[in-house]
């Protein structure tokens, strides 16, 4: 499995002020699959999002990014070599070009093996070739969406962590971005969650989980 959770669990505060967010939650995705988390505001998605890309600690439990324990001492090696995240808020540098804004992972992380030819390719693969040279500021909503996927796919990560990618789009433009995550995921074998309040964007996952008084339920079919 790319991704496995066991029994995670998470709360704010601490002893009589604490406020848990979840518990019990488990989960498992391999590679070419896709997985929605929906469920109400605060009920936990994007904190497990940022849990298991090791932004965060849990209270407790364990997750596993292609075979290896998280930890505090390993997560950022484990997010730079694996994971790439898309945010609702597209988080571009908004008079970089669409180029450079590719570009600029790969040098901050010092990425070597990352070089024209794989910025190029992203670029052509996500319709963006054309707009290469505009500052991302330009752009609407939904080229600025596939910007940030196709910024976070730099390096190759196995993994890919939307956190309300569509949050900010229109109906056409979610459609459009829940078809490409679903391609990266069967053409290219990334597996993909998506925390999300979209139905467009839930339904075209192959699973989906729910978060409901703190636990997480099947909602798959």
């Amino acid at each position: 499995m790319l991704v496995k959770c066991d029994d995670l669990q998470h709360s704010y505060g601490s002893g009589h002020t604490a406020v848990r967010v979840f518990h019990e939650v488990s989960l498992a995705v391999d590679r070419g699959e896709t997985l929605a988390v929906t469920g109400p505001s605060g009920s936990g998605k994007s904190t497990l999002l940022r849990i298991i890309s090791g932004v965060q600690e849990p209270n407790s439990g364990s997750v596993f990014i292609n075979g290896q324990k998280m930890t505090a001492r390993n997560a950022v090696e484990l997010r730079s070599k694996h994971i790439g995240i898309v945010y609702q808020d597209h988080r571009l540098v908004p008079f970089l070009t669409v180029r450079e804004n590719l570009v600029l992972p790969a040098q901050l992380l010092k990425m070597s093996q990352v070089g024209d030819a794989e910025i190029d390719g992203l670029l052509s693969r996500f319709k963006l070739s054309e707009l290469r040279d505009r500052p991302c500021e330009s752009l609407s909503g939904g080229e600025q969406q596939r910007v940030g996927i196709a910024r976070a796919l730099v390096g190759g990560p196995d993994v890919l962590l939307a956190d309300e990618p569509t949050g900010a789009l229109d109906q056409t433009a979610s459609r459009q971005v829940a078809t490409l995550l679903d391609r990266l995921a069967s053409r290219f074998g990334v597996a993909v969650i998506v925390a999300t309040h979209d139905p467009v964007v839930a339904a075209g996952m192959h699973r989906r989980l729910a978060f409901h008084d703190g636990t997480l339920r099947d909602e798959t079919g």
